[in-house]
């Protein structure tokens, strides 16, 4: 991290931070940095951040929600697609959580589509949406061979009193 200046409108001066984050693989993210201002009041100065690294793979939802609602049975759709010309979606597979997923092309556009169920129930329920599974999309991608896409899971909303 470093301090910055850059010139405004009329040549006035400003100050400012300037911080890099590394990512080797698309993602996203965020996280907050805390700093001493030099100052009595306030002593400390907090900075929210947020980031997206797109890389050649997109992956549409990134993450699944399931629900205590949904019957078990009933599918949710990733679309895997990229950039690249020669892209090739290798194998989709559960590697945590009671999921089945099935791998294959979809009837009309472009990528591939995995579609993911729940075996069964999840029990005991969780209170709190809670990761209870992933999914490893492997390709021929060479920045990202390897994607986890995070199988979450919401509670049933609490019937009226």
């Amino acid at each position: 991290m470093k301090i910055v200046e850059k010139r405004v409108d009329g040549g006035i001066g400003v100050q400012g931070l300037r911080f890099t984050v590394f990512s080797k693989q698309g993602d996203f993210g965020s996280g907050d940095v805390t700093i001493a201002t030099g100052l009595a009041h306030p002593d400390m100065a907090q900075i929210g951040y947020s980031w997206t690294v797109a890389g050649n793979v997109q992956v549409v939802p990134h993450h699944l929600i399931f629900s205590g609602t949904q019957p078990p049975w009933q599918d949710q759709v990733l679309h895997v697609t990229s950039r690249n010309a020669d892209f090739q979606s290798r194998q989709a597979r559960v590697v945590v959580g009671p999921f089945t997923a099935t791998f294959g092309t979809p009837d009309a556009g472009a990528g591939y589509e995995v579609r993911v169920s729940l075996k069964k129930s999840i029990e005991p329920p969780p209170t709190v949406v809670k990761d209870v599974g992933k999914l490893e999309l492997l390709s021929n991608d060479p920045l990202e061979p390897r994607i986890l896409v995070r199988l979450r899971f919401a509670p049933s909303p609490s019937p009226p009193p």
